[in-house]
């Protein structure tokens, strides 16, 4: 029983150091219950099957440019029979690349064939091909970027919405507890009149749904993230972050666009498309040249006559030069050449429109920065304004920026001055929310992320 026992802590150690050992995040994940925005652009990252396919993409071409390559080597064959017959006539016998003549008078035979290949010259097939391996790599690379960016864009965007409903939530948490010492008043005041009762009370329960609506819209993001970064959805991590404006050190409009049409994956891979095309038509040229290659064949033939009365024995070998040279193919190869010279203009028009669109994207996605970022400003010192030269809103200032205020309520003023003090904070933290997501964007559109 102990042996069991030991057998089992040893197994259960063995499993959390290997665990240990190939993640090293593993403990932060186990005994940390908050995950951050680092940690879940790692797990996306590192659990995306799209980049998983755009690395088995990048192994299957270095082992076809390996495959394409592999004639610049020796081919060597290996052929061997041996068989037993009965025929009442002579009669041919093929076997692979061997061609026996059966004779009648023998019923046992043993064939082999050794056959060598090797090609001297073939143009600049090998040369085209290397490009070509060179320039899918680059473009598989590059595909590899794109889908990484915008797993990152979109892991961020929803990582921004999780932490500005998280803040919407808080705020509306608190903003029910300011409602809740204002309640007696409306209820206990016989002066207060049925309407303004019947107003607050239903102002209170839209609160209330608007908190509710909140904390499912949170929970939801929640679960839209672990999908992302494949965890279980029903993982209790918790999201950890603080909302707050990003600090950004903006560039102009120009600068963004020299940016973006360097490093944006979309016009890289244009760029290998474009350069793939020229060199399938180099390709397709190059098979009009010849090709010189050097071939040998050595036989070894045996037969047996019936009772192992009289063995046959032939050995035959040859050696020799071939070239192959396609001197008429009926404009075959012509057609091919105009085929592949129509693809690479059309892919070169393909890579103009890809940059003018680049060019549209960054520069809408720079507009819509710099009207986010104008609005905050708008309604930051809004918000400021109130706080700090407003003193009839000291005491909401107060209670919202401290964990144990407690207010007092003399009229129905305080709650008109509460519902304003909604509008503007919600303003301005929803202007805070868009500015990040527009900066995000930004980030996206010149690859910045």
């Amino acid at each position: 029983m102990k042996n069991i026992k030991l057998k089992i802590i040893f197994f259960v150690f063995f499993i959390y150091s290997f665990l240990t050992f190939i993640f090293p995040d593993f403990l932060n994940y186990t005994n940390d219950s908050q995950i951050e925005l680092d940690d879940c652009i790692k797990l996306a990252i590192l659990n995306s099957r799209k980049l998983k396919i755009s690395e088995e993409n990048l192994i299957l071409i270095q082992n076809k440019t390996k495959e394409a390559l592999s004639y610049r080597f020796p081919k060597i064959n290996f052929i061997m029979n041996y068989g037993k017959f009965n025929t009442k006539y002579d009669m041919l016998f093929s076997y692979n690349e061997n061609v026996l003549m059966l004779d009648k008078t023998y019923n046992e035979i043993f064939s082999n064939r050794l056959y060598f290949s090797q090609i001297l010259y073939r143009g600049n097939f090998a040369k085209n091909i290397k490009k070509s391996s060179k320039t899918n790599i680059k473009q598989t690379k590059a595909e590899y970027e794109f889908i990484k960016i915008n797993i990152i864009f979109d892991i961020k965007m929803l990582f921004e919405n999780y932490l500005f409903l998280s803040k919407k939530i808080d705020f509306y948490k608190k903003y029910l507890k300011y409602l809740e010492y204002l309640r007696p008043y409306y209820l206990n005041n016989e002066n207060i009149d049925f309407y303004k009762k019947n107003e607050f009370n239903l102002y209170f329960s839209t609160i209330e749904q608007t908190l509710n609506k909140i904390i499912l819209d949170r929970k939801l993001k929640k679960l839209e993230i672990f999908k992302q970064i494949g965890l279980d959805l029903n993982s209790n991590l918790e999201i950890k972050g603080i909302f707050k404006q990003f600090d950004y050190k903006e560039k102009n409009l120009n600068e963004y666009i020299a940016r973006g049409l360097i490093i944006k994956p979309e016009l890289i891979l244009s760029e290998t498309q474009e350069e793939l095309s020229f060199i399938e038509l180099n390709i397709t040229m190059n098979e009009k040249n010849p090709f010189v290659s050097i071939n040998g064949i050595y036989d070894y033939y045996s037969s047996t006559y019936k009772d192992n009365l009289f063995t046959s024995t032939n050995k035959n070998w040859f050696m020799g030069l071939g070239i192959n040279w396609p001197l008429i193919d009926g404009g075959t190869l012509l057609a091919k050449n105009n085929q592949k010279k129509s693809n690479l203009k059309n892919i070169k028009l393909k890579r103009i429109e890809i940059e003018e669109n680049i060019k549209l994207e960054i520069t809408k996605a720079y507009e819509n920065y710099i009207l986010a970022k104008n609005i905050l400003e708008e309604n930051k010192n809004f918000y400021l304004n109130y706080k700090h030269n407003k003193k009839e809103f000291k005491n909401i200032f107060e209670f919202f920026d401290s964990d144990n205020k407690k207010i007092k309520y003399s009229s129905h003023k305080d709650f008109e001055l509460l519902k304003f003090y909604e509008n503007i904070f919600i303003n301005y933290i929803q202007s805070i929310f868009d500015y990040n997501k527009s900066m995000i964007l930004l980030q996206k559109e010149t690859g910045d992320m």
